[in-house]
């Protein structure tokens, strides 16, 4: 007998998986609202079910843990209303019921030659069903047939659904897993354009008396339909701006770049939420079966233009401080961008205003022009800075990297004390890479950035400089995290021109954010006073155990080493410390008591106070 199975037992196979995947909704169900069922401690191939206070139901021989809570989702005398107990007629007819029930719950599992036997009898004020279960052998799969017909019968990932599906021949008949594959091929289809996919065979053929089974499954695309349209919904920017971020690249030769996927139309809507401009991006989309085509239709709902920050705190290298920032996102329907930063200390100023503008893909592109204040006047340094710079930027996945051409006029002491003016050309060219954006305690990554910058014949100073500095985040385990921190930075420069160098381009160690228990910028060279004036090379180094207390707070431990020198190698300077860190909201909150090992540069202990981004 051959049976052909055109949507094998779907309806019953559907609503009996859903159920089974939650064993305490079946047992929920089997009770109507009454207490859990009390299971026993049976085999593993025997299950016994206190239905209610007056019905126990056993069900021996399923061995497989899923084909059992069919069976049991099944079985309807397992949700018998208690009402319906009285009535002995009702519940043997039930009873009856079970086995047809059970032999066709374990057909969509491959047994379709299951045996079962049962008894009802009345024992100790209780009715007791068994039902005895012999599944047999699993039907196997001697045939498998996956086509694919119509424009996406060559679509790599269609061709590989159907080459990696769990359909196998050799393997037991598994209804659930054609199922999958069938739904699978069909929602792919359908992401990717082909609107028409339609199946034009899929079916499963039983042929119970040779004992095997075929799966035929044939699905026609029909054609990819297009992109014909993307429109903006926007009461401010201009409408060839925006579709700067609708770009369809030409990946292949042999595909249209404007056909159609639900992951293009994503991803026009992420560019966009990518940017500072909106607060929120819908997307719709209009399918145009006459023509093949699609419209997308994108929503824009713009934010506030303008954004305020401030605050003051106190960090031990600079002192008490004043902070100010002010954001323009958005100055024109260009989508052109300003800011403004301000930092007032009592041993430091800094000051930037930065115009920019979206470059080609404006998600990732931007060309900045910006100039710059700096002024410091602690017991190492004196001096002050002004640049007026550009620089182009772009993003690209876990890294950013960037070209800048500035103009730099600085004024400071030089390293005999003369008053020093210095105009200086400087290009340069920078990046970062960062396994992830954030980072968990117990997640590795790393972040690297570097910097290579100089002057040659375009200043009153020839020099070239290079910077590069990381860190590794390592998890020991769900409490404890090694933090691994470095930084080395080489000048190249004549010995004579070392004093025309300003001290902004000038390597220093110690502080908080380098070697901790010297003051900020306190490792370096000495100069003709005897104040340190740096150096032009750098070396870092830092090693740190953090321990979880909770969620918001850990203890750490560290070592840190540093040098800024001219000459040679570098003669380190070592420190050690605890603090407490606290995972605030706006960043990581770092309190460190450390004490430095070096007579010579402060042999004391010093407290350090850090806000900062955690990675």
């Amino acid at each position: 007998m051959t049976r052909l199975i055109h949507r094998p037992l779907f309806l019953t196979t559907a609503l009996l998986l859903a159920l089974s995947s939650s064993p305490a909704l079946a047992e929920k169900s089997a009770t109507n609202g009454s207490s859990k069922p009390k299971q026993d401690a049976p085999a593993p191939d025997e299950k016994t079910v206190e239905v209610n206070d007056l019905l126990t139901v056993t069900i021996k021989g399923i061995r497989d843990e899923l084909a059992y809570q069919n069976a049991y989702n099944a079985t309807s005398l397992n949700f018998i209303d208690p009402d319906e107990m009285d009535n002995e007629l009702r519940l043997r007819w039930l009873f009856n019921q079970g086995k047809e029930e059970i032999l066709t719950s374990l057909e969509p599992f491959g047994y379709y030659k299951a045996k079962v036997s049962s008894s009802l009898a009345y024992q100790g004020g209780k009715w007791v069903a068994i039902y005895n279960v012999t599944p047999g052998e699993a039907i196997p799969l001697t045939k498998v047939n996956i086509n694919l017909s119509g424009a996406g019968n060559d679509n790599w990932l269609l061709k590989r659904i159907a080459e990696r599906t769990e359909i196998k021949e050799g393997d037991a008949l598994q209804h659930e897993a054609y199922e999958e594959t069938k739904s699978k091929l069909l929602e792919n289809a359908l992401e990717r354009g082909y609107f028409d996919a339609e199946y034009t065979q899929h079916e499963i053929i039983v042929d119970l008396d040779r004992y095997r089974s075929s799966v035929n499954l044939n699905l026609d695309t029909g054609e990819r339909y297009r992109i014909r349209d993307v429109k903006f919904t926007t009461d401010y920017f201009d409408e060839e701006f925006l579709h700067r971020f609708a770009q369809f690249k030409q990946m292949s030769p042999r595909i249209d770049p404007r056909a159609y996927s639900d992951t293009k139309m994503e991803r026009i809507q992420s560019y966009l939420n990518s940017t500072t401009y909106f607060d929120a991006v819908v997307v719709s989309r209009t399918v145009d079966h006459d023509t093949h085509e699609v419209d997308l239709e994108y929503d824009l709902k713009r934010r506030k233009q303008r954004t305020f920050m401030g605050g003051v705190g106190y960090s031990t290298d600079i002192g008490a401080k004043i902070m100010g920032a002010m954001n323009w996102h958005y100055i024109n329907q260009y989508g052109h961008m300003l800011s403004t930063d301000l930092l007032l200390a009592q041993k430091k100023r800094d000051g930037e205003i930065r115009y920019t503008v979206p470059g080609k893909e404006p998600w990732r592109d931007f060309y900045h022009f910006y100039t710059k204040y700096a002024f410091e006047d602690t017991s190492n340094k004196d001096y002050t800075t002004f640049v007026i710079g550009a620089a182009l930027e772009r993003k690209r996945f876990q890294y950013t990297y960037g070209y800048a051409l500035d103009y730099q006029h600085d004024r400071f002491r030089s390293l005999n004390g003369d008053k020093q003016r210095v105009n200086l050309i400087i290009p340069s060219i920078y990046g970062e890479w960062r396994t992830l954006s954030t980072l968990r305690f117990d997640r590795a990554g790393f972040k690297v950035d570097g910097m290579l910058r100089g002057s040659m014949f375009l200043g009153d100073v020839d020099f070239i400089q290079a910077r590069l500095r990381g860190i590794y985040h390592l998890p020991i385990n769900d409490r404890n995290r090694l933090i691994l921190r470095g930084e080395i930075g080489h000048t190249f420069i004549k010995n004579e021109d070392l004093e025309k160098l300003p001290p902004s381009l000038r390597f220093y160690a110690g502080g908080d954010n380098s070697v901790r228990g010297y003051k900020y910028d306190g490792i370096g060279e000495y100069g003709y006073n005897g104040d340190v004036v740096g150096g032009k090379k750098l070396m870092v180094l830092s090693t740190e155990l953090e321990h979880k207390l909770s969620d918001d707070f850990a203890v750490a431990g560290f070592v840190d080493a540093g040098d800024a020198f001219n000459h040679g190698k570098p003669n380190l300077k070592f420190g050690a410390g605890a603090g407490i860190r606290w995972y605030s909201p706006i960043g990581s909150v770092r309190f460190d008591v450390a004490h430095g090992f070096n007579k010579e540069f402060g042999e004391t202990y010093r407290l350090h106070l850090t806000i900062s981004a955690d990675f």
